[in-house]
């Protein structure tokens, strides 16, 4: 299983825990079914909260992955501009080649290490929107919890002036 398909998977139990909550039910709601959403809630939230603390570290992994590649290409292709600056063939004035062919050149050697840091890039780019996805489900998790959590300490109150 690709590291691709496993942040799917995340992002997916995280909408999948998040949008199968039905929440506090409309009409008469007696204080054990408020509970009973409540518990339901809090486990979907732990869980949801465990993802995004998995994701959160994958996203910082592949941030310094991809900087470091960033970094990888950048020597590489100050390397190979070097070496070709130093060759015999421009040392003697045999071989011209304008700035824009060294470049080029340079640009060659080191086409494998860009894929590479695309590849990196492109991960690092899936982990930041996974995080999003999960954090947003975790804020809407969260926002539920508190609605019954609001819900029940308003029965208390209520119980509390009838007194």
């Amino acid at each position: 299983m690709t590291a691709s398909s496993q942040l799917e998977d995340m992002v997916n139990e995280a909408v999948e825990l998040r949008f199968s909550s039905e929440g506090l039910p409309a009409g008469q709601v007696t204080p054990a079914m408020a509970q009973e959403v409540l518990l339901d809630t809090r486990k979907r939230l732990d869980r949801v909260e465990e993802l995004l603390v998995r994701v959160l570290r994958l996203r910082g992994r592949a941030k310094q992955i991809s900087e470091s590649r960033k970094h990888e290409v950048a020597d590489a292709w100050s390397k190979a501009l070097n070496d070709i600056a130093n060759s015999p063939q421009r040392k003697t004035g045999y071989d011209y080649s304008s700035a824009k062919e060294r470049y080029s050149e340079a640009d060659l050697s080191v086409i494998d290490l860009r894929m590479k840091e695309r590849e990196a890039t492109e991960f690092a780019d899936q982990t930041q929107t996974a995080y999003d996805v999960i954090r947003t489900c975790h804020r809407g998790l969260d926002t539920l919890r508190g609605d019954c959590v609001a819900y029940l300490r308003s029965l208390q109150f209520e119980s509390s002036l009838e007194r």
